[in-house]
């Protein structure tokens, strides 16, 4: 339907409110922050030392977890801060939404990450119908995921469901993470614009100016990727043409069910493992 594409958001990648700070004080501003299991063990271990934070037992952990994103959220009041609910490959959609009904509120400006498998799209569904929002549908790998987390949340209002694309472990992968973002673009542009996509796992200033010429709703990138942006004086390159031709993104449309959608993809249930082994630190 040919959608009008807002100016790129810039996210700081961190667990941590003083990289927050420092973020902020470098652009003069920040839109939001994408955390996640692995950074706020990171952030444990450089706020209580790793000794200390690896004394906490789960509840001293969650507690710490609600405590530091307090914080970032302060921080940043007007933007979004999304952060992880605890997930592996075995746990149930009824799970993930007794988790998402407690933490809905722990912060005014918080999104709970949920991420694309079976499970965790039903849940994402349910979620929408009760107004558990808003939600990150995360680990997203592949097309076939986009177009479930796009189907699966229809009804919700702009900005209140966002995908997110990991860029590294893509190509860690071997594969081209700039063509599926591109795909993925392209495919939601002929949709009604309610799933933002966010690109994060930047690892390098030219992953970030890249996703920046792609226009995603989002960029998420660590402070010292966005330390040499600042260094460039904030410069932004110009925005691709509208996205991909129907035959670029191999025709994937926005009409089926999203159990009828490929939604399995080895990248999502490794890093399912791997967040869940980090909710014990």
């Amino acid at each position: 339907m040919g959608l009008q594409v807002p100016e790129t958001r810039i996210f700081l990648e961190s667990g941590d409110p003083g990289e927050t700070a420092r973020a902020i004080e470098l652009l003069g501003f920040l839109d939001g922050q994408v955390t996640c299991p692995p950074l706020m063990e990171q952030a444990a271990d450089a706020i209580l030392g790793r000794e200390e934070a690896r004394k906490m037992d789960l509840d001293q952990y969650v507690s710490f977890y609600r405590r530091n994103l307090g914080q970032i959220s302060k921080l940043v009041p007007q933007g979004q801060v999304h952060f992880d609910l605890y997930a592996e490959p075995t746990t149930s959609a009824e799970e993930i939404l007794t988790q998402a009904r407690s933490m809905v509120n722990w912060i005014p400006n918080g999104v709970i990450a949920i991420p694309i498998y079976r499970e965790g799209l039903a849940a994402a569904q349910q979620c929408v119908k009760e107004d558990l929002l808003p939600i990150n549908l995360s680990m997203c790998f592949s097309q076939e995921q986009a177009a479930g987390a796009y189907t699966a949340t229809t009804g919700a209002m702009p900005e209140r469901v966002f995908l997110t694309v990991f860029i590294r472990a893509l190509e860690k992968n071997g594969e081209a993470p700039w063509e599926i973002i591109e795909r993925i673009l392209g495919m939601l542009h002929e949709g009604d614009g309610h799933l933002g996509v966010i690109t994060a796992g930047i690892g390098t200033i030219d992953h970030f100016m890249t996703a920046l010429e792609l226009a995603p709703y989002a960029v998420a990138a660590p402070v010292d990727v966005l330390r040499q942006w600042a260094d460039r004086e904030l410069y932004r390159p110009q925005k691709s043409s509208a996205g991909p031709k129907e035959k670029e993104y191999r025709g994937i449309h926005l009409t089926r069910n999203w159990s009828e959608y490929d939604i399995s993809h080895p990248l999502t249930t490794n890093l399912l493992k791997t967040y869940s082994r980090h909710w014990s630190v």
